[in-house]
Order: structure tokens, then C-alpha cells, then sequence
């Protein structure tokens, strides 16, 4: 790579990621999506990705999962199950104490099973609507939804792409992950409604929780019979994911051709329901970090890190790794780079960073890609959620969390 390549590499991921966090470049109307589809198409135009490459720098199951699901969830709104799930979660005796405790503890279990950034796009405008139809503030209810999508996913060998990675180069045990893990995510799940209750403890007061409730909402009447196909695929995904993990895409992509061809919606009505652009903002942000953790100056680094004996063996090198890295690369690329330069990691070296590098993505809104996903849908509701929200948060829930699961890795 070029001295001239480097730089526009490094430009590239630096606006990007600018743009990750704050939504919009000053001066020009491109989003997200639009800033990761330009600098992925600036590097492939360049020569600096050539499109052999891709392959390697994109996950295509990743990819492929999520397209999977919104033809699943794409089916289930037809069949009216966001509907009647909107109804349950804004019924009357729903105040914001009670649905942030429901929404932390449904999205840490369901990130344990699938994939977090899955849970997250299901999940945020199912939320949003809830929040406006009870007068709620949604922003402690989004951010609770995020962050506990991290820490659920830090107790699962399925529940994030750096933590299936990190089992395959490893052979890891899922119950042996689990049994390692779960203590310090449960404690990060009570941490982090501690600290939304505390810092937004305005915004989930229970003062206009009665301006408006679930009753008011339209009547639902489920298609039972639209339901049942739709329902079945999502539970042959979550099982796939559960007892063969490695081939859980093909599964949940063989589920959506399955859906496409003999669901309840034709194509000119599923397409419109599909968020291309949602995708299209992964898979360029995935070729801007994959370029940009090519750089040589960082496996330099790691280098240097690797020859002075600073490697993430032991439980305080791993949290700093993880809070540094997950934080300015991000936890895949971080993960994806540091295995690429070193093989001396052991098998509970594995499950610490396994396990950090996914509660330090709870720190920045760029710290994890289910956080830059529940953002961007949060947006798609007219609702802006920005850098400085998720520091809000971010900041105490991380630091906490990572000195409690340290403390528990010491004592296992």
C-alpha cells in the first residue's frame, strides 16, 4: 500500500466514522449509509480494495442473517405480530420503570440467541412506537435496548460477529463461554438500568406516563393464518444458531427463499419492506474498517505490543485492549487484526476478549455496530440519538461494568 493509499484510507475511516457518530458530515446531506457507501466506493475505485478481496473483508453471513430477518420480520408485520407486541408492551400499567427493565432484560436474552445488531433493527421501532404512544421519552428506552444487546451477546459464543469469530479460531465451548460470562453480563444488565434511571431520571418518570396508552392504539386482529410460516422460519433460525452456529446464515437464508416464495407477500410488497440501505451501510463500513485495519503502521503496533509482552493474556491488558480498540477500530476489526498477528492467545485469553471487547462497545456510539444500527432506525422514527447521548451512558456503564468483570475473571 502506497504512502498516497494510506492517506486516503485513513481519511476515509476517519470521516466515516465521524459521520457514524454525529449522522451528518456539516455542509452536505449525507447520512450514514451514504458516507460508508461513498468511501467503500472511493477505495474500490482507487484500486486500494480490489473486488477480490471483498470476500474477505465483508461477512457475508453477517449480511445474509440480516437480510434473512427482515423477510422473516417483513412477514410478521403483514401477519400484524409487531402489532399485538406493541399493544402488550404499551398496555396501561406499563410505566417507564417497568418497560426499561422489560426492554434490557428482552434484548440481552434475545442477543444471547441471535445475533445483537438482529435484535436491535427488530426491535427499536417496535420500541419507538411504544414510547410515542405512551408519551415516553424513547431515548433511555433506545439506549437501554443497545447497551443491553452488548451485554447480553458478551455471554454468548453466537450473540456478535467478533465473539463467533473468536470461538472458531479457538474451538470454544458455548456453556463453557457461558458459564464464564454470564455472571458479569447479568451484573452489566442491573448497571446499566442503574445508570439510565439515574442519569435520565427525568425522562423515565412516571409524570406523563398516562397521557396516552396502549388502549388508544388501533385494534389488532392477528392473521393466524399469515403468522404461522413466518413464526416457524424464525424458530428454525434461532435453533439453527443454537446447535450448528457456523451454518446459521445458510439456514436463515434458506428460511427467507422459503418465505419469499410461499408467504403471504408478493415481491412488489416485500421489497419496499426490506432496509437496503441499512445493509448497504454495513457492508461499506465493513470495507472501510477491513482497509483501514490493513494499514502496516497498525500491525506495526501490534508488533510492538506483542514484543513488549502487553498482549491481552492476562485480564487487565485484555480490558484496556478492548476499551482502546473497540473504541477507535472497533471490536471486529480490533478482533479480526489482533488475531492476525499473533496465535499465542489461550483458551481463556480467548474468553476474556470474547467477553471485553463486547462490554467495551457499550462506551461510544461507534463502539459496536448494534449501537450504530439502533441509532439509525431510531432516526428512521424522527428520532435523533447522537454521540453525546450514548456517552451519556456509555461512559459509567463501561467502566463499571468492565471493573466488575474483571473482578469476577480474577476470581473464576
Amino acid at each position: 500500500m502506497t504512502d498516497f493509499q494510506q492517506t486516503v484510507v485513513l481519511c476515509c475511516f476517519v470521516l466515516t466514522y465521524w459521520v457514524m457518530a454525529t449522522g451528518k458530515l456539516p455542509g452536505l446531506r449525507i447520512d450514514r449509509a451514504g458516507i460508508a457507501l461513498a468511501a467503500a466506493g472511493l477505495l474500490l475505485a482507487l484500486n486500494i480494495v480490489v473486488p477480490s478481496e471483498l470476500m474477505n473483508i465483508i461477512d457475508l453471513p453477517v449480511l445474509i442473517t440480516l437480510f434473512s430477518l427482515m423477510v422473516v420480520g417483513a412477514h410478521l408485520e403483514q401477519a400484524k405480530v409487531f402489532d399485538l407486541l406493541t399493544r402488550k408492551l404499551a398496555a396501561p400499567g406499563m410505566t417507564p420503570h417497568r418497560l426499561l427493565a422489560v426492554v434490557i432484560a428482552l434484548s440481552a436474552l434475545f442477543s444471547m440467541l441471535l445475533v445483537n445488531d438482529i435484535v436491535v433493527y427488530a426491535f427499536a421501532p417496535i420500541l419507538c412506537t411504544v414510547c410515542l404512544h405512551r408519551g415516553f421519552d424513547p431515548k433511555p428506552q433506545l439506549l437501554g435496548m443497545a447497551a443491553a444487546s452488548n451485554a447480553g451477546s458478551a455471554a454468548s459464543l453466537i450473540g456478535n460477529p467478533q465473539n463467533i469469530l473468536i470461538a472458531e479460531v479457538g474451538q470454544l465451548v458455548f456453556i463453557e463461554h457461558f458459564l464464564f460470562a454470564a455472571v458479569p453480563a447479568l451484573l452489566t444488565l442491573v448497571v446499566i438500568y442503574g445508570v439510565l434511571c439515574g442519569v435520565f431520571r427525568h425522562e423515565v418518570s412516571e409524570q406523563d406516563n398516562e397521557r396516552i396508552d396502549g388502549q388508544n392504539l388501533p385494534g389488532t386482529r392477528l392473521d393466524k393464518t399469515g403468522v404461522t410460516l413466518p413464526t416457524v422460519g424464525l424458530l428454525i433460525i434461532v435453533l439453527a444458531y443454537l446447535l450448528m452456529p457456523e451454518q446459521g446464515w445458510q439456514v436463515a437464508l434458506g428460511v427467507a427463499v422459503l418465505l419469499t416464495i410461499f408467504g403471504r407477500l408478493n415481491t412488489r410488497e416485500l421489497l419496499p419492506a426490506l432496509d437496503i440501505s441499512l445493509l448497504v451501510m454495513i457492508a461499506g463500513l465493513m470495507v472501510v474498517t477491513g482497509s483501514f485495519s490493513e494499514l502496516p503502521q497498525l500491525s506495526h503496533i501490534m508488533n510492538q505490543v506483542e514484543q513488549a509482552g502487553l498482549l491481552p493474556n492476562t485480564v487487565w491488558p485484555s480490558v484496556v485492549f478492548s476499551t482502546v480498540a473497540s473504541n477507535t477500530i472497533g471490536n471486529v476489526p480490533a478482533v479480526v487484526l489482533l488475531l492476525k498477528v499473533t496465535d499465542s492467545l489461550n483458551t481463556e485469553a480467548l474468553h476474556m476478549l470474547a467477553l471485553f471487547s463486547t462490554l467495551a462497545g457499550n462506551l461510544l456510539l461507534t463502539g459496536s455496530l448494534a449501537n450504530i444500527i439502533t441509532a439509525e432506525r431510531a432516526g428512521q422514527q424522527g428520532i435523533h440519538l447522537g454521540f453525546a447521548d450514548f456517552a451519556r451512558m456509555g461512559v459509567a456503564v463501561t467502566f463499571i461494568s468492565m471493573a466488575l468483570a474483571a473482578a469476577w475473571v480474577i476470581g473464576f
